[in-house]
This record gives structure tokens, sequence and C-alpha cells, in this order.
């Protein structure tokens, strides 16, 4: 069983657990933001054994064989313009196993850099589950398993959170989503 921890940044996970760690920073810049929080929060960060593979989603394909990763798991990355969706679900798709899980946890505040997409709402994986009509790319199925949201102070008393959050952006804090791979 393999675990793909991707865009960890200093959100490392430990090789014990069969997490492999990718990003698009060396591994010593990442000890080095590391080492930087210790010092300024005064704290020990656990220094466990982590697998890490410097690697840039844009460039390439996952360097992972065809039906070999069980679990997902991507904190705030598929915002980035650069970043093709369609391309990187379809090799997610092809990389994990029948029924791998895969864990987007997505801060809405992210949207207020100059380089993230801006139309990031909770219907954006409607095209991988069959509810959107557009499927003429032959998207690859998933399953939504749970969308968990976290809601704005002001967007707590809005009705229709869901149907509003087409065509509102920032009505959710943070929206996690886990989907499961169809094959």
């Amino acid at each position: 069983m393999k675990k793909l921890n991707l865009g960890c940044g200093k959100d490392i996970k430990p090789k014990e657990e069969e997490w492999v760690n990718l990003d698009i920073l060396s591994r010593k810049e990442i000890e080095r933001k590391i080492d930087i929080i210790e010092k300024i929060k005064n704290i020990k960060i656990n220094k466990f054994v982590w697998d890490f593979i410097q690697y840039d989603l844009n460039k390439a394909k996952l360097p992972f064989q065809d039906d070999s990763i069980e679990e997902i798991y991507l904190k705030n990355i598929l915002q980035y313009k650069e970043i093709d969706l369609v391309d990187l679900m379809k090799d997610f798709h092809r990389v994990c196993k029948n029924n791998a899980i895969i864990i987007i946890p997505h801060e809405n505040n992210k949207l207020q850099e100059p380089d993230t997409i801006t139309n990031w709402n909770i219907h954006i994986f409607d095209k991988y589950i069959g509810r959107d009509r557009t499927n003429y790319r032959n998207y690859p199925k998933f399953e939504i398993v749970k969308i968990k949201e976290i809601t704005f102070n002001y967007s707590k008393y809005l009705p229709f959170k869901r149907v509003l959050s087409r065509f509102l952006n920032n009505i959710f804090y943070e929206i996690e989503y886990k989907l499961k791979v169809i094959k």
C-alpha cells in the first residue's frame, strides 16, 4: 500500500505509514522551512523518517505505476492556474487502485493570491462524477464520498449555500472533498 502527499510543503507525512511526500521544493528547502518554524514558535516538530520526491505537477505524469496508490492527499494545490485539472485527475485515476481515496482540503482564502483560479466552488468535480452534461472529454470516474464545508461567519446565515456557490465565490471558508476512484 502506498499513499501520496502531493505538494507537501512543511506538512510532511511519515514513511512508516507508507506516505511518499512530493513537492516542487527540494527536500533541503522543506527542512529549512521546518527549522524556521521551530525557531519562531520555539517548538520541536516531530522529526520522523519520511520519503520524498521532488516533483513538479505541471511538468509530467506522476512517477508511479498504474494501480499502485491507495490514497492521495493534496491540500491547496489544485487552485493554481498552471495546473491542468483534467490531465491531473486522469493521472490520479491511472495511478490509483480501484476504490482509492483522494482527499482534497481547500481553503478559499487562498483565492486572494494572483496565481490562483477564482471559480473554485463545491461543484468543481461535477464532471468527474457524472453531474455535468459536458463529459465530452471522457473524464475519469470518481465518486464523492464526502464534502465538508466550513463557512465564514457572515455566510452561515445564507440559505441555499450549495446553489449560491455556483455563482458566488468564497461562501465557504474551507471545503474538503473526499473522492473515491471508480474503475
